[in-house]
């Protein structure tokens, strides 16, 4: 195994840390809510109205709640985006796999998720805001979205394919939504071809998104779990029954209770 997934201990599969009992809780409250038909965004924009008022309410619907909608329900063809199905498929694959994470990975993932679907409209409101621009550029901060999401994935799994799909797909995209949106006058100043803007192509380049990112993270955790070495083994796959050192003599990781002798080795 590759050093990022060394472990001392194998994390069971239905073992919890604090942060998987906070999450698990959270997931079967909104299950119930759903469930029971609860309309949790009509909650959540009464309660801000109530206490910021009309441009908060406002700000929330067009700026943040608009985007995660487009990314959760446009299924035709599917966003290929970082926001909350994507977090929620991450997160599986996080519990399948046998590698323990510390509570600001799952922070990190939960923060990207919130603000990435609507980063390209805060972009827009800060350069209006400071300089005085309207132009709708969004080659620049849809990239940086894209580089972003791939950097944090390829930092939580240390395999390539994942973040390489996630960049390979949604640069097309960016360049199908620049191409389409020339046509508005938004997108970027580098003129683009016309049929990077087809439809068809878009539905082309989107539909292998979510149905690749499911296969690639399953495997990834599936193979990391059923990879982990038994007992009495180091994780690089060193036999250490017998051995009375510190540390792993193959690969130098350290061995802080050295197994006891078996009996088949005398």
């Amino acid at each position: 195994m590759r050093d990022a997934d060394r472990q001392l201990v194998l994390r069971p599969l239905l073992g919890f840390g604090w942060a998987g009992w906070v999450l698990l809780a959270i997931a079967i409250l909104l299950s119930i809510f759903w469930a029971m038909g609860v309309d949790l965004r009509y909650q959540l924009l009464f309660v801000v109205h109530r206490v910021a008022g009309d441009h908060a309410t406002y700000w929330l619907v067009s700026k943040v709640l608009t985007w995660h909608y487009v990314e959760v329900v446009a299924v035709f063809p599917p966003d290929p985006d970082f926001g909350l199905v994507t977090l929620c498929l991450i997160l599986v694959a996080i519990h399948i796999h046998p590698r323990r994470r510390r509570w600001w990975t799952y922070a990190a993932l939960v923060a990207w998720a919130i603000v990435a679907p609507s980063l390209v409209v805060l972009v827009y409101d800060v350069r209006k805001a400071l300089w005085g621009q309207h132009d709708i550029a969004i080659m620049t901060p849809s990239m940086a979205r894209i580089v972003i999401s791939a950097a944090l994935v390829a930092q939580i799994t240390r395999w390539w394919p994942i973040p390489l799909m996630m960049g390979v797909i949604g640069t097309c995209c960016l360049f199908n939504e620049s191409a389409a949106s020339q046509r508005l006058g938004w997108g970027t100043s580098v003129p683009l071809p016309e049929w990077m803007g087809d439809m068809m192509l878009s539905a082309l380049i989107r539909w292998p998104y979510y149905p690749a990112l499911i296969g690639l993270l399953l495997w990834w955790a599936i193979r990391a779990r059923l990879a982990v070495p038994g007992e009495g083994h180091c994780d690089c796959g060193y036999d250490m029954i017998g051995l009375t050192g510190p540390t792993c003599p193959e690969c130098g990781t350290p061995w802080p209770t050295p197994p006891e002798t078996s009996p088949s080795t005398g």
